[in-house]
């Protein structure tokens, strides 16, 4: 199976039985019991529009295309 942790984490994630309800353990003993439970997602790698207009413009600098 692959490690899928890091794309939960970064797009959010719904999960599913495969036989019916998930079964999730209580820490003060027994279980609940869910059809589905929605993860939200905490993106940790970001790239936004400032972030590529950086990026972009390094690169200018770097090849020397703006002269």
């Amino acid at each position: 199976m692959p490690n899928i942790h890091g794309a939960v984490h970064q797009f959010g994630a719904t999960i599913t039985g495969k036989n019916g309800p998930l079964r999730i353990p209580l820490k003060a003993g027994g279980a609940a019991y869910a059809l589905k439970v929605t993860i939200p997602a905490r993106p940790y790698v970001g790239f936004g529009p400032e972030d590529e207009k950086a990026a972009t413009e390094t690169a200018q600098d770097w090849f020397d295309l703006d002269s």
